[in-house]
C-alpha cells in the first residue's frame, strides 16, 4: 500500500521530475506547459461527454502518471477525474462536483502555512572575545529617502522591532558587552535596502543594514560597517511562491544579524574609528 508524500518531499519529487524533461526549456517554461495540459483536461473533463473524444482519456493520463508512486496530491486529483468521466459520463453536475472536491484535496495536501516573520539567528553561543564595554541603548530605524540603497516595500517599518529584538537576544546569547563596565556605548541599526524578488522558481531576498557603535560619553564612532546579505528559499520549500518569498525575507534578515556579529567581535573600544570631542582634544 502506498501513502501520500508530505507537502515538502510532494513538491520536491514534482521538480525533480519537472527538470528532467526537455532539458533544452526553462523551469518556468515546463511548469507553464504542465499547467496548460492540467487545465486544458479540467476543462475537457467538466465538459458534455462526446462519443467522438478517443484522445481525454490518453492525454489525461499524460499528467496523471507524471509524478512517481507513491501517489502526490497531483496524481490522486487527476486519477478521480478520470474515475469522474467514465462513471458520470452524461452528469455534467457531478463533473463540477468533482472537480471542486479536487481542487480542495489538492489544495489541503499541497499548502503549507505561512510562515510568521522570525528573525531569530539560530546557532549563537557566548563570545570568546569581551567588549570592554557596557551596551546602554540598541536602536533599529529605517532609513530616510535620501540614505536608500535600494527598495523599501511599504509596510516594512513593521520590521523593525523584531529586528531589534532578533538582535538583542543574539547578543544577550554571545555575553559580548560587559555590564559592570565604565564605559557605555549604544549600537544603531539603521535599514538601508530590502529587495524583494517578485516572481520565480526559488525566491531571494537582499537586505542592506549599517551597523554603528557609539561611545556614548565622547561621541566617538567606534564601529561603522554597511552589511549586506541574502537569504533564499528553494522550490521545494513550500508549494505557494507567497511563502517562499516571506522565508526568504526571514533567512536574509537572519544572515544580516549573523554577520555583523561576527564582525563586531573584533572590534576594540579603544580605538575608534572617528574620535570623540574629548579624545580630539587630548
Amino acid at each position: 500500500m502506498t501513502h501520500p508524500l508530505p507537502p515538502k518531499n510532494c513538491v520536491a519529487a514534482f521538480v525533480k521530475r519537472l527538470t528532467a524533461l526537455d532539458r533544452e526549456n526553462s523551469a518556468y517554461d515546463k511548469f507553464r506547459d504542465f499547467c496548460e495540459i492540467a487545465f486544458c483536461d479540467y476543462a475537457k473533463l467538466t465538459a458534455p461527454a462526446s462519443a467522438h473524444d478517443p484522445h481525454a482519456r490518453e492525454e489525461v493520463l499524460v499528467v496523471h502518471n507524471f509524478l512517481p508512486p507513491p501517489y502526490s496530491p497531483f496524481k490522486v486529483t487527476l486519477a478521480f477525474h478520470v474515475e469522474t468521466r467514465e462513471e458520470h459520463r452524461g452528469d455534467l453536475s457531478m463533473k463540477r462536483l468533482g472537480v471542486l472536491v479536487c481542487v480542495v484535496l489538492l489544495l489541503s495536501g499541497c499548502a503549507n502555512q505561512m510562515p510568521p516573520l522570525n528573525f531569530s539567528v539560530p546557532n549563537v553561543g557566548p563570545s570568546k572575545h569581551k567588549i570592554n564595554a557596557e551596551l546602554k541603548a540598541l536602536t533599529v530605524t529605517l532609513a530616510r529617502p535620501d540614505e536608500t540603497k535600494g527598495e523599501m516595500p511599504a509596510g516594512i517599518e513593521t520590521i523593525t522591532p523584531m529586528w531589534k529584538e532578533a538582535l538583542e537576544e543574539a547578543l544577550n546569547r554571545m555575553a559580548l558587552f560587559q555590564d559592570d563596565a565604565s564605559r557605555k556605548v549604544s549600537l544603531s541599526v539603521k535599514i538601508l535596502a530590502i529587495n524583494l524578488q517578485p516572481l520565480g522558481i526559488s525566491f531571494t531576498t537582499t537586505v542592506s543594514a549599517r551597523y554603528e557603535l557609539l561611545d556614548r560619553a565622547t561621541g566617538a564612532i567606534i564601529y561603522s560597517e554597511q552589511v549586506d546579505s541574502s537569504g533564499t528559499t528553494p522550490m521545494d520549500y513550500a508549494f505557494l511562491g507567497v511563502i517562499r518569498q516571506r522565508e526568504s525575507i526571514n533567512r536574509a534578515v537572519q544572515n544580516n544579524i549573523s554577520k555583523f556579529l561576527m564582525a563586531v567581535e573584533t572590534v576594540q573600544v579603544n580605538k575608534p574609528l572617528f574620535p570623540g570631542r574629548k579624545e580630539g582634544k587630548q
